[in-house]
């Protein structure tokens, strides 16, 4: 059977001092890799199917290559490359990969463990992403209310002026 071959170019930065590859769940149908740098954990959770046609759960192969160039050993980034064999598929080929960073010192680093319970428990990077999108959001629903608010205004406005003017106009009479 033919299959498709996706290559994904992973560059992290900072580089990664080591990867490992955490034992399958107990049903076996995820494996973890993770890749531990200096300053971050980055976590690739794969799963080891996918839904073919809209129908068919279907078993797909993958693996992680470190194509870091080993003269370069100095480098700042480390290319990975993430290779997935899908199956040939006629219509459609469903698959969710799980990608998670983790900063070191709020779940991540040297001494991390995989909980499962999405790793840190410091929560100034979700307030930051919480800022970024009420705070704008915010502003647009305040700023829609003013404009609703003024073009109300300006439409009881013009009828009012155009039942003033329609008062002022003598009535004509038919002959």
């Amino acid at each position: 059977m033919s299959r498709l071959q996706v290559k994904l170019a992973l560059n992290i930065k900072p580089a990664v001092i080591s990867i490992s590859q955490l034992a399958q769940n107990t049903t076996g149908n995820s494996t973890t890799f993770v890749l531990q740098s200096s300053t971050l954990t980055t976590t690739i959770n794969l799963l080891h199917f996918g839904v073919l046609d809209n129908r068919t759960a279907t078993p797909i192969s993958f693996f992680l290559n470190d194509t870091t160039a080993s003269a370069s050993s100095t480098s700042p980034n480390s290319t990975l490359d993430l290779v997935l064999q899908l199956p040939h598929f006629n219509h459609s080929f469903s698959y969710d990969p799980d990608f998670s960073v983790s900063l070191a010192g709020g779940g991540g680093g040297a001494t991390a463990t995989l909980s499962g319970d999405g790793g840190s428990s410091d929560l100034l990077p979700l307030v930051a992403l919480a800022a970024l999108v009420i705070i704008p959001g915010l502003c647009l629903c305040l700023g829609g209310i003013m404009l609703g608010i003024v073009i109300v205004k300006r439409r009881r406005l013009r009828a009012k002026v155009s039942a003033l003017a329609d008062e002022q106009q003598p009535v004509r009479q038919r002959s």
